[in-house]
């Protein structure tokens, strides 16, 4: 019975000797002989990596079942952009903001012209990747491509608010407005915007009376634009 305890015991101290020069040789380990952990790759399109804590189980499964039925839809009709849209909105939404950058890349590759892929990527670069030479170039092609549609005006707006806000750049924002009027002849709103600039930014009354009365020639109905016309007029 001693003999067997005493080959026990030794069987005990061996096993707890490997673990400890196990352990040790980890940490004497140089970090590059270290396996590295695998991050998701971007351009897995076709997996959907949860990143968001904030999300409830409702809004997962829901997400889960709506991007599997996008990823089908794409791999039935490849070349028809409106699923990438959708798909890189449901990896943002989920936190992963790397594969939405890269479905809506994606989306520019399959249809340049678009403007709604590029648009998405300036919000993307502006409030959430903060990438603002990237977020410039997203919002000149979403400019340039919606010529002559109604989500011109709203690019333009953005545009706008990113160097009043963001860029902290008055001279640019000024500029942006004035040629989204140019673009825009028969929009209130970005007259409306610029009136508000040039009282509220750079206190030149003139300038804004000169806008206000281009937005209610655009819009005879706004009721507000009038208030605020008429009390610029009674300084």
């Amino acid at each position: 019975m001693q003999q067997k305890r005493n080959i026990i015991i030794l069987l005990i101290i061996v096993v707890i000797t490997l673990v400890s020069i196990g352990g040790l040789m980890y940490y004497l380990t140089p970090a590059s002989d270290i396996p590295a952990q695998s991050e998701p790759d971007p351009n897995d399109y076709f997996t959907l990596t949860i990143v968001s804590d904030d999300l409830t189980e409702d809004e997962i499964t829901s997400y889960q079942q709506r991007f599997s039925e996008v990823v089908i839809e794409i791999q039935t009709t490849p070349d028809f952009v409106n699923p990438w849209f959708e798909l890189g909105q449901i990896k943002k939404n989920v936190g992963d903001f790397r594969g939405a950058e890269a479905a809506w890349l994606n989306a520019n590759e399959i249809r340049p012209n678009n403007s709604t892929s590029y648009g998405n990527l300036a919000d993307l670069y502006t409030n959430f990747l903060v990438d603002y030479d990237k977020a410039l170039v997203a919002y000149e092609h979403a400019i340039q491509n919606s010529q002559d549609e109604f989500l011109n005006v709203q690019f333009y707006r953005r545009l706008y608010e990113f160097y009043l806000y963001n860029l902290k750049d008055l001279g640019q924002a000024e500029a942006v407005l004035l040629q989204g009027i140019e673009d825009n002849s028969a929009s209130s709103e970005l007259p409306i915007l610029l009136a508000q600039f040039y009282r509220d930014q750079l206190k030149d009354i003139p300038k804004a009376i000169e806008y206000f009365e281009l937005a209610l020639k655009n819009d005879p109905t706004d009721e507000l634009v009038k208030q605020d016309l008429d009390a610029l007029k009674n300084q």
